[in-house]
């Protein structure tokens, strides 16, 4: 990170930050009752999906920028970079099927993390020392955002399966 005023009245802060990430997740698929206890039937009670992983690394820059033309005014812009791994329930390499409820849930061990590039501008008019005026954008470009899913999915075979409710 640094800080700069390259002029009396313009500050610059800026910095670099590097996240490094190696997951790993080993799993099985489980057959379940009605009272969504593990069915021991031989072969479908109980099947390692063997182990997943992901490793990556993500590169966070960010900028802050403050210019005051004035001591009443205040110009500032920002950029930032940001992380957000998956939930460990929603990585983990599982899946549970109630054949009779047909409700299956499942972690899924190929999500990429959620990066965020946020963008901000504002400027502030300060008349005098009661009274502010303030206008700003801001915009947010998300890439690689992930969802919970709660609905109808297809079988190996291609064959839409919905849940009985």
């Amino acid at each position: 990170m640094a800080q700069f005023e390259p002029l009396p009245d313009f500050s610059v802060l800026t910095g670099l930050r590097l996240e490094q990430t190696d997951l790993s997740t080993q799993g099985y698929f489980t057959q379940l009752d009605n009272d969504d206890n593990p069915i021991p039937a031989p072969g479908i009670g109980l099947v390692n999906l063997g182990n997943r992983g992901s490793d990556y690394a993500v590169v966070m820059p960010h900028l802050h920028v403050t210019w005051r033309p004035t001591d009443q005014i205040d110009v500032r812009a920002s950029f930032n970079r940001g992380l957000q791994r998956p939930d460990f329930d929603d990585f983990a390499n599982r899946q549970s099927y109630n054949f009779v409820t047909r409700d299956l849930s499942a972690g899924n061990p190929f999500l990429d993390p959620l990066i965020a590039d946020n963008f901000d501008v504002q400027l502030g008019w300060y008349p005098n020392r009661n009274t502010a005026f303030q206008v700003g954008f801001y915009y947010k470009s998300i890439q690689d955002f992930f969802v919970e899913y709660d609905g109808p999915f297809r079988n190996t075979a291609g064959a839409l399966v919905t849940p009985i409710t």
